[in-house]
């Protein structure tokens, strides 16, 4: 980049005389090493960006416009904190500097000015709302708001931000009083909210700020290009590896208190039996060292200073939940360890599928694959592995086809996902790669057995992306699959490399330069199926498609800014042996037929039409760009909507009576696991002495049936209290209360938000007043719990019975099994490979 000596230095001393000459009330104010620091890791992670690329655009191309426009919708998501004007006036001030004189040299200068005006925009609204908040409102007005403004335009000025302003606020005032709140009550919640939110903005600091504007500059190229912290690196690691050294306990910000949120099975805090939901972290000490306060501290370095080495001690001085009196104080001293995440491992069932003629069923294996993991240094296992173990285990309890459900699988590892294909088709090309410079790669999958050779669905959502999408379109392009479910799947179609800053291409997950700085996650090639066809942006088309919610919401790849588009190249080389010919292949006629009698079913099986109804109102909704400001007009909206709501729960729960058996098949190592979770469970009494078998604490109900089944944990703040007040009469007679008792449980269960509101007693406390004796507000609660599960047996096991999509793929796949055991020969190669 070239520029005249004579301007630059006139620039450089403008930028000197700001620098020096800083707004005391400025929020990020950073010192002269700090700016030195965050220049030197900038400088070289855009750098990378504008090295690796895939699009191969230039940094120097991108106009101002774009690049202030997308750090300020980071910021102000709302856009309403920004005006127009300010906006046009930071891109006429930083248009020919931004890149010529800023970012080549990596400094975040006009990052800095631009934060520093939107916190004191910040802070003014925050005393703005607060003045507002003590002033009357107008509920009866025939304004509308509109509240999701992430593709509205800026106010043009502070009248206009005003007026949009008020109408928030009448909204979500309207909200709280619709659930029940007093107009007094719903301003004092809504008062915390946005001192909640002030609290966020004040911890905002320097690294925040550099890890936000780079990824708002990194996304410019594309969606999935960001910048990481040191921080972010670490759970990046984690999540790819599924595990973690520490104590075992998610942690959340609750009034300023580190509070336990949940405590990870078979973690330290778990086993030892010291640590609660609902305990308040104020102290941390390293062994040997005094304790640090951190009341106020934010989460993310409270977590910082908790992990550490396996085998190291943390001494940690809680409030108890169950603390009478919040100066009382505990301390607890923790051995930190190695932590598996099994909840993020493969895990699989075996279903019984009615055939609806001969009276009999069908065994299909299920495995339900969270994200493609392992491979680092240190994983506890790979997914190649762990689908080899079920698949073992699902043949010997002799299933006749697989449905592998891809749905919530946001990606992970490529070369798993290549392993995978690999477990269903011997040798073959898996995907094509593409790089910046046009050069193509096949990846072929490894040589070796077939492990699974049956009729196989792959089971997919807008949700799928990635390393699912590569798996997913391989088996579909082999002609080694049929896939159901959403119209299509996310999109997603790229591949990252993560560059660490200092260091490079980062090759292995786990770091080694002794002060690791942060990272940049670059895209740097494409994804094409054997068949040549991109994934990005189209995604992979199901073979049968089921209708769906996923296809109404702006989910997808498509609906994000920046996204690269779809295209395709030439189809990758192949010749099959004689192993194809013992695999369940899909040809034409076969996929056909399995189209045509899943239609046949969704014309008539009385859960598609419940589906379709659920995705035509919210497709109706979806067209409601703006609401009511009315507090008449939005009290029938809200009882139609609720009338909606009971209705389909009382057919769902009469659909959900035919429900197909099922037995839970899972890893050697999740049984290990789960057993000895549930060990310690029953075991390790609550604070308060008790059992936990069928007791409720904090925002838990240990739920523990007669047959001896485990312990499942069902937390109070993740039931749907819309659908159970279809039951406010079930609930009145069975547990002798009035319906406009039953209505306040509801009523105020809805309006709980976060741990605190969910305290199941203080709900149960608020609902029936002081007049309840302590013996029935003590049996209440479990009670209560007993019926809600009773009602919603779902709740109590591991796979939801009533899944509607999951239900048709299965359908798929017994029809797919009938048709092998009526032929009387395999399908020729030539056949099945028709579109191959």
């Amino acid at each position: 980049m070239k520029f005249r000596t004579t301007i630059l230095l006139c620039v450089l001393a403008t930028v000197f005389c700001c620098i020096s000459g800083a707004n005391a009330a400025d929020k990020i104010s950073p010192s002269l090493a700090e700016r030195e620091r965050m220049a030197r890791e900038s400088r070289q992670a855009l750098a990378f960006l504008n090295d690796y690329h895939y699009s191969q655009k230039n940094l120097s191309d991108i106009k101002t416009e774009t690049i202030v426009r997308d750090y300020i919708s980071t910021l102000d998501y709302g856009r309403m904190l920004f005006t127009e004007a300010q906006i046009k006036n930071f891109i006429k001030r930083f248009d020919s500097t931004m890149q010529t004189v800023y970012l080549s040299r990596g400094d975040l200068y006009p990052a800095i000015e631009i934060y520093n005006a939107y916190y004191k925009s910040a802070q003014e609204r925050f005393r703005w709302v607060k003045k507002r908040l003590n002033q009357d409102f107008d509920f009866a007005t025939r304004e509308r708001y509109a509240p999701d403004r992430t593709k509205a335009d800026w106010p043009a000025d502070k009248k206009e931000a005003d007026e949009l302003w008020n109408k928030r606020l009448t909204h979500e005032l309207l909200i709280e009083l619709l659930n029940g709140r007093s107009l007094t009550d719903a301003k004092e919640k809504l008062l915390k909210r946005y001192e909640r939110n002030e609290k966020l903005i004040e911890e905002f600091d320097v690294r925040d700020l550099q890890t936000t504007f780079l990824t708002s500059l990194a996304q410019i190229y594309d969606p999935h290009s960001n910048y990481f912290s040191n921080d972010e690196l670490e759970d990046f690691s984690i999540t790819m590896s599924n595990r973690l050294v520490g104590i075992g306990a998610l942690l959340k910000d609750e009034d300023g208190y580190c509070t336990i949120q949940e405590l990870i099975p078979g973690g330290p805090a778990e086993t030892t039996g010291l640590l609660h939901v609902g305990d308040k972290i104020v102290e941390v000490a390293q062994e040997g060292e005094a304790p640090v306060d951190v009341i106020e501290l934010k989460i993310s370095k409270i977590v910082k200073m908790i992990r550490g080495e396996a085998g190291s001690i943390v001494t940690l001085t809680i409030i108890p939940a169950d603390a009478a009196d919040s100066a009382m104080r505990k301390k607890i001293k923790l051995e930190r360890s190695e932590i598996h995440l099994t909840q993020g491992l493969a895990s699989a069932q075996v279903v019984e599928v009615p055939d609806g003629v001969k009276n009999s069923t069908t065994p299909i294996g299920v495995i339900e694959l969270p994200s493609f993991y392992g491979g680092g240094e240190g994983a506890s296992s790979t997914t190649s592995d762990d689908m080899k173990e079920l698949i073992g285990k699902l043949q010997g309890m002799g299933i006749k086809g697989l449905v592998l459900d891809l749905r919530k699988n946001g990606g992970g590892l490529l070369n798993e996902a290549i392993n995978v294909v690999g477990l269903f088709v011997p040798k073959a090309p898996a995907v094509q790669v593409r790089d910046s410079t046009g050069r193509v790669r096949v990846d072929w999958v490894p040589s070796g057995d077939v492990v699974y050779s049956g009729p196989l669905v792959v089971l997919t959502s807008r949700e799928s992306a990635s390393a699912s999408e590569i798996v997913a379109g391989a088996l579909q392009s082999l002609g080694r699959a049929i896939i159901v479910g959403d119209h299509a799947t996310h999109g997603k179609g790229t591949v990252q490399a993560i560059f660490e800053i200092d260091r490079g291409l980062l090759a292995q997950f786990v770091r080694q330069a002794p002060t690791p700085s942060g990272g940049i996650k670059v895209t740097i090639q494409k994804f094409y199926l054997p068949d040549g066809a991109s994934t990005q942006n189209k995604g992979v088309l199901s073979d049968v498609s089921l209708p769906s919610i996923n296809d109404v919401l702006p989910i997808g790849e498509a609906d994000l800014p920046h996204a690269l588009p779809w295209d395709t190249i030439a189809r990758a080389p192949m010749k099959r042996n004689e192993k194809w010919n013992d695999l369940s292949l899909i040809d034409d006629s076969t996929r056909d037929l399995l189209l045509k009698k899943s239609l046949e079913r969704q014309k008539v099986v009385p859960e598609f039409k419940y589906l379709s109804e659920i995705v035509n109102r919210l497709k109706s909704k979806q067209a409601e760009k703006a609401l009511s400001l009315n507090y008449d007009v939005r009290q029938k909206e809200k009882q139609l909507n609720e009338d909606f709501s009971v209705t389909m729960e009382k057919k769902r729960r009469e659909l959900n009576r035919e429900r197909y058996a099922s037995a839970e098949v899972l890893l050697d190592i999740s049984w290990k696991m789960k057993g000895e979770h549930q060990e310690k469970l029953r075991n390790t009494p609550l604070p308060d002495g008790r059992k936990r078998e069928n007791a409720v604490y904090e925002n838990i109900f240990y739920y523990a049936p007669k047959d001896g089944m485990e312990i499942k944990e069902i937390r109070a703040d993740k039931l749907n209290y819309e659908a159970l007040a279809a039951y406010t009469d079930t609930f009145s007679k069975r547990l002798n209360l009035t319906n406009a008792q039953v209505e306040s449980l509801w009523d105020h269960f809805r309006q709980g938000e976060g741990r605190e509101e969910f305290n199941i007693r203080q709900v149960f406390e608020k609902s029936l007043g002081t007049n309840i004796s302590k013996e029935r507000l003590d049996e209440l609660p479990k009670k209560f719990f007993e019926l809600v599960v009773e009602l919603n047996p779902e709740l109590a096991q591991e796979h939801s019975q009533f899944d509607i999509p999951l239900r048709e793929a299965l359908r798929v796949t017994r029809d797919w099994a009938e048709l092998n055991e009526n032929k009387l020969a395999p399908v020729p190669v030539n056949a099945a490979a028709a579109k191959n």
